[in-house]
């Protein structure tokens, strides 16, 4: 595909202007609990009645149209039906609502669990598989991957076997829903006085909640609360007080559930022929195999291991400055001190933050995206979300030929409230699809988020962290957006759990880029780009401290393997509390049972939270395309688009990346990344 100079230049004014002919994404979000309850059992009925249908086909009448794509349009017209209730469990302002989709979505897991291991079902579907068809590639995958979903489910497996295996998984799906229910709902605070808020500025303190006796409530789950007192706190007793309260949120009761899903997990290995959870989890990854991720991750902690130790000596040594005497930094210290070696290093947080008011940084990430994708993002007013503050955008295409076609739509929900999700994620609500009569389904997605609210007479300010969080998960919604596979279940975002994160990841280095971080900022009162001395600093400071961000990430990753290559009873408090300071360096606070809050694990990342720095591997090696070409460079972009986001999970993540590249894969640019360096550039070989 190619992009004329007319185009070119009309994309470089591009800005999100608001629709004058909107066209609304067919979905509501008006539900009311009751409503939720009749909804949710009138599509898992029809589904039932469809799945009857489809099972009493005779096996002379298969096709490949009539069971294996019947079976997904099925699970379609549940997702469709139910996504948006399905989502409200995430962001709904209302408790009862809430609850309500929390529980139909314990019915969804219990349907599909009981779905996918139906022998009926498996056995229809091998009929097809074994006629002599000429598939594409997207009915070939798609017909592969179902076979592979209904084995993975136990469905092969001898009939008594089976029944335990579904059992099983749907106590998992239980277990898991009511660990998130519980984050949801965790509000646990940390009362401070005002002398245990000294170094917090007065906007800062603006944003918590005052008490009758003049303190004040710091959300604990609330990183634009926790965060910023974490590192600007000077009480260090205050510091460790939130920090040790912040270890114990939802402790003991997701600490149970968590134990309880490991041991199911445990058993459903087991049964289906697996030595543990991590080697079931794997055989559907990239990486395969427990070996091969444990062996990449104890590359890594070698190569990390004097970079931590160096990063912590020169806290300690900043430490010195207020406690002479002390000899260890801990949990509640790093951040702390972190921040100062960056202030001494000229890097200001707070005067940076006035240069990225939200509302600005959105709309110049939205351009940026807008011309390296060849998009238009358009806002339509009134939005008709779950919640008076989101923004609904729609998304069409701006290529020659193509352009003005409606690819899809996504939301923006980006401030804290009560019950809503408490991090930054990117939520498919609609998946896309390709219609029957070649028209398609377009997408819905959003991105929820908590930026820090506006301080009095200021607007929302955004540390550079922040801005690199909303390019990461906005990066996800064109990976979920600008898809035109076939079939739903491999489209967008549907890849191997260890390559998601790669294209996201590789986006984040745009807010890296002086030239990137100038169109970004604009101070909140004149509009000033930020300054060059100020860039500098940044860059400079770059990897600073990242031996122990990265350990951080080493430290969950080496959790969640080793919780999923233990057996059944684990003590996942202990483990928590051994690894940590072995990884991490840094002892742990008392009572620590943080893995509690640790959502990831039950949320699809379980044996899988090595991705992160597996993916991250791709992500920076696919960078180097544009580092080559130019940031913004249309032909670099098209590629991007073309191989990395258009594909979706039709072909595997190695095939994708390999044509982008033009070559194989290698780590050289991943250890530079983290500032590790690798003198010799080494072939992945992931696959062989």
């Amino acid at each position: 595909m190619k992009t004329t100079l007319m185009l070119l230049a009309s994309l470089a004014t591009l800005s999100t202007a608001l629709a004058a002919d909107p066209v609304y994404p067919k979905i509501k979000f008006t539900y009311s609990a009751q409503d939720i309850k009749v909804e949710c059992a009138a599509a898992l009925a029809k589904a039932s009645r469809q799945v009857e249908r489809l099972a009493r086909l005779g096996d002379d009448q298969r096709t490949f149209t009539n069971t294996v794509v019947a079976f997904e349009k099925i699970q379609n017209a549940v997702d469709e039906q139910l996504g948006p209730i399905l989502f409200l469990s995430s962001v709904s302002p209302s408790s009862a609502v809430l609850d309500a989709s929390n529980d139909c979505g314990d019915k969804v897991s219990s349907f599909y669990v009981a779905l996918s291991g139906r022998t009926d079902l498996y056995k229809a579907i091998d009929v097809v598989a074994h006629q002599d068809l000429r598939l594409d590639v997207e009915d070939a995958k798609l017909l592969e991957e179902t076979v592979r979903g209904f084995k993975r489910s136990g469905a092969s497996l001898p009939e008594d076997v089976r029944a335990q295996v579904t059992k099983l998984k749907d106590q998992l799906g239980l277990a898991q829903n009511a660990f998130s229910k519980n984050l949801a709902k965790a509000n646990d605070t940390a009362e401070l006085t005002k002398d245990e808020l000294a170094g917090m500025n007065d906007d800062y303190i603006s944003t918590l909640k005052a008490t009758d006796k003049g303190t004040y409530l710091l959300t604990l789950l609330d990183a634009s609360q926790f965060l910023p007192f974490m590192e600007n706190g000077t009480n260090a007793e205050a510091r460790k007080k939130v920090q040790t309260a912040h270890d114990k949120v939802a402790a003991p009761q997701n600490v149970a559930l968590l134990e309880q899903a490991i041991a199911l997990r445990d058993q459903i290995a087991k049964l289906s022929g697996f030595p543990t959870w991590a080697a079931y989890q794997l055989d559907a990854k990239m990486a395969k195999s427990p070996e091969r991720v444990n062996e990449f991750l104890a590359d890594l902690a070698t190569r990390l291991a004097p970079k931590v130790d160096a990063d912590l000596a020169g806290l300690l040594e900043l430490k010195k400055k207020d406690e002479p005497s002390a000899t260890k930094v801990y949990l509640w210290d790093w951040r702390y001190y972190d921040n100062q070696l960056k202030k001494s290093r000229a890097v200001d947080n707070e005067a940076i933050r006035a240069y990225f008011p939200v509302d600005k940084v959105i709309t110049a990430v939205f351009d940026i995206y807008q011309r390296l994708l060849t998009v238009k993002f358009t806002e339509i007013v009134p939005a008709y979300a779950w919640a008076p503050e989101v923004r609904l955008f729609e998304v069409r295409d701006a290529r020659a030929g193509n352009e003005g076609a409606l690819i899809g739509h996504f939301y923006l929900d980006l401030y804290p409230r009560e019950n809503k999700y408490k991090h930054f994620a990117a939520f498919d609500i609609i998946h896309a699809r390709r219609n029957k009569d070649g028209s398609y389904h377009t997408p819905v997605s959003s991105v929820v988020g908590n930026f820090p609210k506006a301080a009095p007479g200021k607007p929302s300010l955004l540390l550079h962290s922040d801005v690199e969080t909303f390019f990461h998960e906005f990066g996800h919604i064109m990976h979920q957006t600008l898809t035109d596979a076939r079939y739903s279940s491999l489209a967008g975002t549907n890849v191997r759990g260890d390559y998601v994160e790669a294209p996201s990841q590789m986006l984040e280095n745009w807010v890296w880029d002086r030239d990137e971080i100038k169109k970004i900022s604009s101070h909140y009162k004149d509009g000033s780009q930020l300054p060059d001395t100020l860039i500098d600093s940044m860059l400079a400071a770059k990897h600073l401290d990242e031996g122990i961000t990265w350990s951080r990430q080493l430290f969950f990753a080496s959790f969640d393997m080793l919780a999923h290559s233990s057996g059944a009873a684990v003590d996942t408090t202990k483990l928590w509390n051994e690894l940590s300071p072995r990884i991490y360096r840094m002892d742990s606070t008392e009572g620590n049972a943080a893995q509690a809050s640790f959502g990831h694990l039950m949320g699809g990342y379980d044996a899988g939270y090595y991705g992160y720095l597996w993916s991250k591997v791709y992500a920076q090696d696919m960078f180097t395309v544009f580092q080559a070409a130019g940031l913004e460079s249309p032909v670099a972009g098209d590629k991007y688009r073309e191989w990395i986001l258009r594909k979706g999970g039709v072909y595997e993540p190695d095939v994708l990346i390999r044509n982008f590249l033009g070559r194989e894969p290698n780590k050289e640019a991943f250890y530079k990344s983290l500032g590790i360096g690798d003198t010799k550039p080494q072939p992945l070989g992931l696959l062989n």
